[in-house]
């Protein structure tokens, strides 16, 4: 990890966000929509925090794939061969916010 190279301490805490793409959403406002979502609900949570948060959003042949149901399951291998078939895009989203932001 980049932070962790960087001699960076840092903690990774989970937001537990329903991650739900918008009708007619665009990666690109996707993965920024659910960066910052992230980064609001654990400053919430975690108060004097520096809080980085991010997201990466799948296109493959221009459908946005969410995430596997299973991350050992069969859909995960079904997604490895249609992105490894087809052009793919990855669209990351981020969000940093202050302490008591």
């Amino acid at each position: 990890m980049l932070m962790g190279a960087a001699g960076l301490t840092f903690e990774v805490v989970e937001s537990g966000i329903d991650e739900v793409r918008r009708d007619r959403e665009a990666a690109v406002e996707f993965a920024t929509r659910m960066a910052c979502e992230k980064a609001l609900n654990v400053s919430a949570r975690i108060r004097d925090a520096l809080v980085l948060a991010a997201d990466t959003i799948v296109e493959c042949d221009g459908q946005i794939l969410g995430k596997p149901r299973d991350a050992h399951g069969p859909d995960v291998h079904e997604r490895i061969v249609a992105i490894s078939e087809s052009r793919f895009d990855g669209t990351p989203g981020a969000t940093v916010l202050g302490v008591n932001a």
